[in-house]
């Protein structure tokens, strides 16, 4: 699930915060959550999402660049092919272990 999701453009965002559900010090600067963060940011492009990674210096010093980063990407979501979406807005059954 990305942190922010675009339904119509199939944009997802990710916010990559200090410390944002991380035990660890470090953070997004963590290496392990880095992977993590990167094979999740895979799953979100296979699926068929157009994914725009954020941090807290994009928010206060690239606003500008960022705008531009997230005004591409909605273009390029809004121009995706839908049929190729394997994403979904509808809970499935058995998600977060729920009864199927």
């Amino acid at each position: 699930m990305p942190d922010l999701l675009d339904v119509e453009a199939g944009l997802a965002i990710e916010y990559d915060g200090a410390r944002w559900r991380s035990t660890r010090a470090a953070g997004h600067r963590d290496r392990d959550q880095h992977r993590e963060d990167n094979v999740g940011e895979e799953r979100l492009e296979r699926a068929g999402l157009e994914a725009v990674r954020v941090d807290k210096t994009d928010l206060t010093r690239y606003q500008q660049k960022l705008r531009e980063r997230l005004v591409s990407a909605r273009d390029d979501g809004s121009h995706r092919n839908r049929r190729r979406d394997r994403w979904t807005i509808e809970e499935p059954q058995g998600w977060l272990g729920l009864p199927a």
